[in-house]
């Protein structure tokens, strides 16, 4: 007499059942159901881990972080007439829990030295900069920043 397996519920004929092919296909269906759903569920998981845009503006703009994201990037972008635009090296921030009311700076070919405040104001974790912290000084409507977070 044929049983079933623990785990998908799949028939194991005896060793004296006779082969029945309807069978070995209703089988065949369950595990390419289970497949299908495992490799959902996989995507999902890799789509959680992957990068993701999360705010794209001008750095007179604060950005409030959605708590999912527990690690960031902050491309800044400088802007000039007549010339081209100077995008800085990122800066990463793997552990965002130790970074609140800190402010982050950093310098580029000695010229460009930008400062972020984090700030962890009523819940809300909000990344905000000024156009007068960087040395190079330039209009407030020529830099941007995107942000990119990952849970």
């Amino acid at each position: 007499m044929a049983t079933k397996t623990t785990n998908y519920g799949l028939e194991k004929p005896d060793g004296t059942d006779f082969y029945d092919v309807d069978v070995q296909n209703s089988n065949m269906d369950i595990i390419d159901k289970q497949m299908k759903a495992n490799a959902n569920a996989i995507t999902q998981l890799n789509s959680d881990k992957a990068w993701k845009r999360i705010f794209d503006g001008k750095i007179s703009e604060s950005f409030i972080i959605p708590s999912k994201y527990r690690e960031i990037v902050i491309q800044i972008t400088i802007g000039y007439t007549n010339s081209t635009d100077i995008t800085l090296p990122e800066i990463y921030i793997n552990d965002l829990n130790t970074w609140w009311n800190k402010i982050t700076s950093y310098r580029y070919n000695d010229a460009y030295n930008a400062c972020i405040l984090m700030n962890y104001n009523s819940g809300n974790k909000q990344l905000r900069m000024n156009e007068t912290w960087f040395v190079c000084n330039p209009s407030s409507d020529n830099i941007s920043y995107i942000v990119y977070g990952r849970q």
